[in-house]
């Protein structure tokens, strides 16, 4: 639940847009949706000739959503599933969308089932509506608050780490490299010896040049 450790895409954006248009959908308006998957509502009667592109914008939103709660804040979290509640029941309330689930063999019916037990199980997960849900919820408030306040910390260690694994690596396959040539050289009459301690020290300078002041190895030593 660290959205600031990630982008959001426009997906999830749009996914979000769609949401709040199902919520405040009234019962008699009518919903439409674009290849694009963007939905919209229109008061006028209109013939629908392809349900199944409402199906796939209705799928598409309510999946989107879910498939990123756990990417994003508690705060956020919380809301987002309040809204989909609210909308499951828009739904249901809607006249045209209703009489769509008249038939629980159709498709219809299916997609919007499906969507209720994994919302239902996600509400599970953390306790929804039950007296456990108030700690949860604090819980991740404080652990949301800590992380994006040291964001920038997180970020500059994981980058360190990126850093340091590239020269350390490639100081690896370079050794073996080199001690597959000196065992060559050996074999041949060679006694030149590779110099390993000489190398080790190679690589901590290297990562100490790649190393933030705050984490550098010797400023620690000397402390």
């Amino acid at each position: 639940m660290y959205s600031y450790l990630i982008n959001m895409d426009t997906l999830f954006d749009t996914s979000k847009i769609n949401l709040n248009i199902l919520k405040n959908l009234k019962p008699k308006e009518i919903l439409l949706s674009s290849r694009s998957r963007e939905l919209s509502i229109t008061e006028e009667y209109i013939q629908i000739d392809n349900i199944h592109e409402i199906e796939n914008g209705i799928y598409f939103t309510f999946h989107q959503i879910l498939s990123s709660l756990d990417l994003i804040t508690i705060k956020e979290y919380h809301q987002l599933i309040e809204d989909m509640d609210q909308s499951i029941d828009k739904i249901y309330e809607n006249d045209k969308l209703s009489s769509l689930m008249d038939d629980e063999n159709s498709q219809f019916y299916k997609i919007i089932d499906n969507i209720d037990n994994i919302l239902r199980r996600k509400k599970e997960l953390i306790y929804y509506n039950s007296p456990f849900y108030n700690g949860y919820y604090t819980l991740h408030s404080i652990l949301d608050r800590f992380y994006e306040m040291n964001n920038d910390y997180i970020k500059l260690f994981r980058t360190f780490m990126i850093r340091i694994e590239q020269p350390c690596s490639s100081y690896n396959e370079e050794s073996s490299d080199n001690e597959e040539s000196s065992d060559n050289e050996e074999s041949s009459g060679n006694d030149e010896e590779l110099d390993i301690d000489n190398g080790d020290k190679e690589v901590e300078k290297i990562c100490e040049s790649w190393t933030p002041s705050f984490m550098k190895i010797s400023e620690i030593k000397n402390e």
